[in-house]
């Protein structure tokens, strides 16, 4: 039994939350930073395949940004030392001591999801050109009883340690007086993440974010000054970097969330914007959300190519290499979390929108049901789960590799979504089980030939490019 093994078993006992709390502490001290960062360093190159490997650099990468942050005291060591401790519980020791996931596991056989994401309005002060959601100055939004009542059951039911607030912008959500922070004080034992257009943060939510200690959010910019305020309005880009400022004086750690295109994928990439946010400003981490053709006027022009997708590929884990900086590309990363996570999937999610809509994954825009209409008939989070389209979906998943100890040719996790990268398989599960669509954008693309076509060629030819790596840098070293 190795270290690793040994690491497991023990946070797995009754006594995790403990043991764990006082490594995290620990883990502020800088030489033991330091020698737990070089330690992991020196055991990159002994990974038994690539994808220990590459977790192990993003490992690295996380304790070399922590290490940054503390020497600037660009993070106070009370918010961050209980932000890591959310993030470890959430994303890194088992959950299967936790009695919610035993009982679900006895129950279906699988583990429940490990997270849940909630759009609870639909309002935004901005207009965004590529927004997925299509936000604007819209009122429809879940009420605050509606909303609390997902949060506690998915807890209380699957164990859930992660909640993400996506938007429409998520600190303009108001109803019966309440808004997302107040949900955020009253599970102190969950992690937040929250996605910010960022013009809404001030002194006042700085404040209250370094008091709750739980939530992190992620300004969302397109690139650096001149594309961001290309995409989002004029002045939006110095904006964030104020509220950046803000967020970074209150000592809470903080990232960024970028939609890449075929215009800026090059560019969110650079040296020149990663060492803005990431040494100047501090930055504790960036999601990569390569565009789809969804939501505000879909663009097949603004998807980047299966050859840029594999250049954005390469070009982030040399960063992370190089740089060690802690960097999440949603759908390239999907061998670090054995393909797609949507529908629900043992250690995955789902996506609630503003109208109660559940659908499989923030970018899948198709409801399996609605959260009013499940509650008016005295159901659950459970039902929508074993809804059939959501079992269809899983059902891939499992074929795809997922759950396997073996790497496939078959399941070749680089291009892990059915949605972006098996369209044809994703439509006819639509015609087979009639899911909602979200808006009118998706309800038109059902019945545009020419979106069937582009979504089908692009995965063909994305799966023809990445199958080389998956057998030549993957199944290999398998």
């Amino acid at each position: 039994m190795n270290i690793g093994d040994i690491t497991v078993k023990v946070l797995s006992g009754r006594s995790a939350d403990w043991i764990l709390k006082v490594l995290v502490r620990l883990a502020y001290v800088g030489w033991l930073r330091r020698l737990a960062c070089q330690w992991l360093a020196n055991r990159i190159q002994d990974g038994p395949s690539k994808i220990d490997t590459q977790r192990r650099l993003l490992y690295v990468g996380l304790l070399s940004t922590v290490e940054r942050l503390m020497e600037r005291r660009a993070i106070s060591v009370g918010v961050a030392s209980k932000v890591s401790l959310l993030w470890a519980r959430a994303l890194l020791i088992p959950a299967g001591k936790i009695s919610a996931v035993i009982d679900f596991r006895s129950q279906t056989g699988v583990d429940p999801p490990r997270f849940i994401t909630i759009s609870p309005g639909h309002s935004c002060n901005l207009k965004c050109k590529n927004c997925y959601a299509a936000s604007a100055s819209s009122s429809t939004k879940l009420s605050f009883s509606t909303l609390e009542r997902i949060v506690t059951e998915a807890k209380s039911s699957w164990g859930i340690r992660l909640v993400v607030f996506s938007g429409g912008e998520p600190l303009l959500y108001s109803s019966e007086g309440k808004g997302v922070l107040d949900i955020v004080e009253r599970n102190p034992d969950l992690l937040f993440l929250l996605f910010t257009n960022g013009t809404l943060v001030n002194e006042q939510v700085a404040a209250r974010l370094s008091r709750l200690g739980n939530l992190t959010p992620a300004f969302s910019v397109e690139g650096m000054r001149a594309i961001t305020n290309n995409c989002r309005g004029e002045g939006v880009f110095d904006t964030v970097i104020d509220g950046t400022k803000l967020i970074r004086s209150a000592g809470v750690p903080f990232g960024v969330s970028v939609s890449v295109t075929r215009n800026n994928y090059e560019e969110v990439v650079s040296d020149e914007f990663l060492d803005l946010f990431f040494n100047e400003l501090g930055a504790f981490y960036a999601f990569f959300f390569q565009y789809l053709p969804i939501g505000r006027h879909p663009s097949f022009e603004l998807m980047p190519t299966p050859a840029q997708r594999l250049w954005f590929w390469r070009r982030v884990w040399e960063v992370v290499e190089a740089k060690r900086l802690f960097l999440i590309d949603f759908w390239n990363h999907g061998p670090l979390v054995k393909g797609c996570i949507s529908a629900g999937r043992a250690g995955g999610y789902m996506y609630i929108d503003w109208n109660g809509n559940i659908m499989p994954c923030v970018f899948a825009p198709y409801a399996a049901a609605n959260i009013h209409q499940i509650y008016e008939s005295g159901g659950t989070l459970n039902d929508v789960w074993a809804s059939p389209f959501f079992q269809a979906i899983r059902d891939w998943q499992v074929k795809y590799g997922f759950g396997s100890e073996t790497l496939s040719a078959e399941g070749n996790w680089l291009s892990p979504c059915p949605f972006r990268d098996h369209y044809s398989l994703f439509h006819r599960w639509i015609e087979q089980y009639h899911p909602e669509p979200e808006d009118d954008s998706a309800r038109a693309a059902l019945l545009d030939k020419r979106y069937y076509h582009y979504m089908t060629e692009y995965g063909t030819k994305f799966r023809e490019l990445s199958q080389k790596i998956w057998y030549k840098e993957y199944l290999a070293r398998h």
